[in-house]
């Protein structure tokens, strides 16, 4: 092989000129650097899934132990009228099925329009009835000046239904902030492509965007061919 059409990855070590010999051994430094990193996030993902099933196990069987002592207890011969139990009860078969069900979903299918459709409004539904359930829960807690505090504060049935009606409430507070931000976010979205100074905001945004991208592989297109040139000088002297 002539050096002339000799490539610079075909050197050997003792021929690479001291930029080669660098870019090379930053080329193995990053490979190896996202080797490791897909290595971590593949394990995290692994143990952030095995975490979230054995919570899911943990939360199952204390569910089912604080429906039997809160069965045991006879609630309403203490505290009348209270519907903390029946609370449970509902909240933890709504959940259950609403966390089975979402696992079964099947992500590489595309919707069409009208599914789409039906999951928001199936969406928006459940979202309701999730207030509504936070809501009667905080009623049982709240109702009779605290009875079922007061009486059955040291239980585990109430410790277990507390518990969960934070975990309820916390959840659904995230959830409702994010839809609130991606609401006004395309509110905002379709008040500015519906006015011309928004559009030519828009236009400028995209081309001081398209111009620095171009200018980047400008770049490293010049660096590329630079350290050829480099690579090709240093072989000719030798």
């Amino acid at each position: 092989m002539s050096p002339d059409t000799m490539s610079p990855d075909t050197m050997s070590p003792d021929t690479m000129s001291p930029d080669v010999k660098k870019t090379n051994r930053e080329k193995r430094t990053k490979c190896s650097s996202f080797i490791e990193c897909e290595i971590f996030c593949v394990c995290f993902v692994l143990l952030f899934i095995l975490g979230l099933v054995v919570s899911f196990i943990a939360a199952f069987v204390v569910w089912i132990v604080a429906l039997i002592e809160g069965k045991d207890l006879v609630i309403r011969e203490k505290c009348p009228e209270n519907d903390l139990w029946e609370w449970l009860l509902v909240f933890g078969i709504v959940m259950f099925i609403f966390a089975g069900v979402n696992s079964k979903q099947n992500n590489n299918e595309k919707d069409s329009y009208f599914e789409s459709g039906c999951k928001i409004c199936c969406n928006i539904i459940a979202i309701t009835c999730s207030i509504v359930l936070c809501w009667w829960g905080n009623e049982q807690f709240e109702k009779d000046n605290n009875c079922m505090k007061g009486k059955y504060g040291d239980t585990l049935f109430y410790k277990t239904a507390l518990s969960f009606w934070w975990f309820h409430f916390v959840s659904l507070c995230i959830v409702t902030g994010i839809l609130t931000i991606l609401i006004v976010g395309l509110v905002v979205y379709l008040v500015i492509m519906n006015c011309k100074c928004g559009r030519i905001l828009i236009a400028k945004i995209s081309t001081k965007k398209d111009n620095s991208q171009d200018d980047l592989i400008v770049d490293i297109m010049g660096e590329k061919n630079n350290n050829n040139s480099y690579a090709t000088s240093d072989l000719l002297e030798v």
